[in-house]
């Protein structure tokens, strides 16, 4: 019984926000800050107790929007919903036993946009000409002090910032998906 009013009141929630955010102004359907070239944009300030803010993080830190050159149009996918994007990945892995991402594909570039009312996203592949090749992480939506964050987090682990992007999300936040990229040695073996 307690499970069946903590459901009711979950959905009740979930109701109450989305009649909400439909009632909230249009927000623009294209990407900002999509760049050739990095191009700084500054966090704004975060108000932390005293003592609590480490002393590698500025409570301001620079963010990167990094587009790579060789990406086109043409090697995204089509704009979708994280669920239709997660359905396209494992009909793309059909009929395989291992998981798409260890059998050397990976993410080179990622886009969001906010369009009609929901966030929607697309991606650049790539193919590793050998599995494991090429160590790679990727993140969506995060505000500006949690990509700052995990530039800190991935760069102190010897990843590269390869591509970057932001959207203007409809409470006026900038949200923010990344690429990181470790290339590993090439496993030479001894004779």
């Amino acid at each position: 019984m307690p499970l069946l009013i903590a459901s009711l009141l979950g959905a009740m929630t979930a109701f109450y926000f989305r009649t909400n955010e439909s009632q909230s102004p249009a927000a623009d359907p294209d990407p900002i800050d999509t760049v050739a070239d990095a191009a700084p944009v500054t966090a704004p300030e975060v108000d932390h107790p005293e003592g609590q803010v480490p002393p590698s993080t500025p409570a301001a830190k620079t963010l990167p929007l990094v587009k790579q050159d060789d990406l086109e149009e043409a090697d995204f996918t089509p704009w979708m919903s994280t669920l239709a994007l997660e359905t396209y990945i494992r009909q793309k892995n059909r009929g395989y036993r291992d998981s798409f991402w260890s059998r050397g594909n990976w993410i080179r570039g990622v886009e969001c946009r906010w369009h009609e009312g929901a966030r929607e996203v697309r991606i650049a592949l790539g193919t590793m000409s050998r599995p494991g090749q090429i160590g790679w992480q990727y993140r969506l939506d995060m505000t500006s002090i949690t990509f700052a964050e995990e530039l800190e987090r991935w760069s102190q682990k010897g990843y590269t910032l390869i591509q970057s992007q932001a959207y203007r999300h409809p409470d006026g936040s900038r949200r923010y998906q990344a690429v990181w990229q470790l290339a590993k040695e090439a496993e030479v073996a001894g004779r």
